[in-house]
């Protein structure tokens, strides 16, 4: 697969967060995907950064060999915080069940807030994607276009999302609208109050409302098979 962008004329400055689980990301196929399909791509016309936030792996050294980050932090999963009581009331006052999706949520999306934290206003782009992303087609992508907007890819089978939400797989925008994304993780639970609803993909559309989406193809999977056991 292959990249083609319209670049600006100065150089370019890019920002990849890469964070939460490791999952298939471990499997060095999947390395190769991002490197083919994305980092390298990027770094022929752009000063490219990864910033990686995850947990200890047995195979970590092996994607930091990859992506070689700029920063990286990894955390022991038994040393991270308890959920906060409002995420599980939250869940509660929703599914009216133990909580189950407020603990995944909560870390999933306090580890792109981190990420985010390291990443300057020198930056022009920010890209964020999941470890577990691949991709599978080719992408046509302006980076001109996304001086004020984020593009965001529709679901698997290119068709419009499930409930009219937005998928947090990737997406890439310039600074100031990213770093809103980013943010996701501060407002989430008061977003689900409003709706009476925990799914993510309508948390993530209500958090971004005003800012301007572009929607587009971008053929990829979610690869569920995991690598080695993380290490605790």
């Amino acid at each position: 697969m292959t990249f083609f962008y319209s670049w600006v004329t100065k150089m370019t400055k890019c920002a990849l967060i890469y964070s939460g689980d490791i999952r298939s990301f471990a499997k060095r196929e999947n390395q190769e995907n991002h490197l083919e399909n994305l980092i390298n791509p990027f770094k022929e016309r752009a000063e490219v950064d990864c910033f990686v936030h995850t947990y200890f792996h047995d195979e970590v050294n092996n994607i930091i060999d990859c992506l070689n980050p700029k920063v990286c932090v990894l955390e022991k999963r038994n040393d991270i915080e308890e959920v906060p009581r409002e995420w599980k009331e939250c869940e509660l006052l929703v599914h009216g069940s133990p909580p189950s999706i407020a603990p995944r949520l909560y870390y999933q999306l306090r580890k792109i807030y981190l990420a985010s934290t390291f990443i300057n206003d020198s930056y022009d782009f920010i890209a964020k994607i999941r470890f577990d992303f691949t991709f599978g087609t080719t992408l046509e992508l302006n980076l001109n276009e996304l001086n004020n907007g984020i593009f965001i890819p529709y679901n698997m089978d290119g068709n419009p999302d499930p409930r009219y939400g937005i998928v947090d797989t990737f997406a890439i925008g310039d600074y100031k609208n990213m770093i809103h994304y980013c943010d996701f993780f501060n407002s989430a639970v008061e977003h689900a109050q409003k709706r009476n609803d925990f799914y993510t993909e309508l948390l993530l559309k209500d958090h971004l409302e005003g800012i301007n989406i572009i929607r587009g193809e971008c053929y990829w999977n979610i690869d569920n098979s995991m690598g080695k056991s993380p290490s605790e």
